[in-house]
């Protein structure tokens, strides 16, 4: 199974038209030239946060409040927005070069409050330190404004990860039917969870494949065992080219006679030489 990630769009705007503006907690500066914002501020689940650390896979809102300076026809604003994120060397992580391209009807709404959303998942990766270049422009006029985050992407802490020789790019908790990354350690009674390895290197192969082995053992407080698997994928060999791309147990908790937390251990094993990797996950099921 593939899990798909997506990164949608940063917009950010400046609090005063024409002037330069810096917020120390979370990096942000901006300059505006004719157009201008009342408030920016950022959300996780409703809940305002002043951070620029995320966990991978997290996702939040980037909240414009009262952004004016357009110029309208009709009473609409016509904004466009082009988004850039580069990694520290300056390599293209992501770009667009006008995330309202489909807004062609602009808006009408007064005041102004645009909204927007970014997962921090593939193709950014966990440790490392991004930025985000903005730049916003009024499609029936002249002004504009620029704004720059540095922000950085940590692994869930919840995962402890102990290796011999395999590298990864990422590891991460996926709810199938939340459609969400789960960047706590809580999860649902039934609830259909996969822990995703992205990256994954250090397997001897022959002829572009490796075999490998995955065993799941998960056991609640008390040492009573909720699930065992041995080896999830037996003698099949696996294209070194999709082991790299993703692999993605599945698991869930149908018994309701347990204790809190749930110590559950994923092993990933080369069965042509010494080489593993173990994560370790202690869950809140309920």
């Amino acid at each position: 199974m593939k899990i798909k990630t997506l990164i949608i769009s940063l917009a950010l705007c400046s609090l005063v038209a024409c002037e330069f503006k810096k917020n120390i907690t979370t990096s942000l500066t901006t300059k505006g030239n004719g157009l201008s914002c009342k408030d920016i501020y950022l959300t996780i689940d409703n809940k305002q946060i002043n951070r620029n650390t995320f966990v991978y896979g997290e996702k939040f809102n980037l909240n414009f409040d009262n952004i004016n300076g357009f110029n309208k026809e009709n009473n609409y604003a016509f904004p466009g927005l082009k988004l850039l994120i580069s990694n520290q060397k300056g390599d293209t992580i992501m770009y667009n070069s006008d995330l309202y391209a489909n807004a062609v009807s602009g808006y009408n709404i007064s005041p102004l409050l645009l909204k927007t959303s970014i997962t921090v998942a593939n193709p950014i990766n966990s440790n490392n330190n991004y930025i985000m270049h903005i730049n916003i422009w009024d499609k029936k006029g002249e002004g504009t404004y620029n704004a720059k985050i540095d922000f950085n992407v940590i692994p869930n802490k919840h995962i402890k990860v102990k290796s011999n020789t395999i590298s990864y790019k990422n590891i991460y908790l996926f709810s199938e039917e939340k459609e969400q990354f789960i960047t706590n350690n809580k999860v649902k009674l039934n609830e259909n969870i996969y822990l995703l390895f992205e990256g994954l290197e250090g397997f001897k192969t022959e002829n572009g494949e490796a075999l490998i082995g995955l065993s799941v053992i998960a056991k609640d407080s008390k040492g009573k065992i909720l699930l065992t698997e041995k080896d999830l994928i037996g003698n099949v060999a696996m294209k070194t080219v999709e082991l790299n791309n993703q692999v993605a147990p599945f698991f869930k908790f149908s018994d309701t006679t347990y204790t809190n937390p749930i110590i559950c251990e994923v092993t990933i094993w080369d069965k042509r030489s010494s080489a593993n990797i173990k994560t370790t996950l202690n869950l809140e099921v309920n």
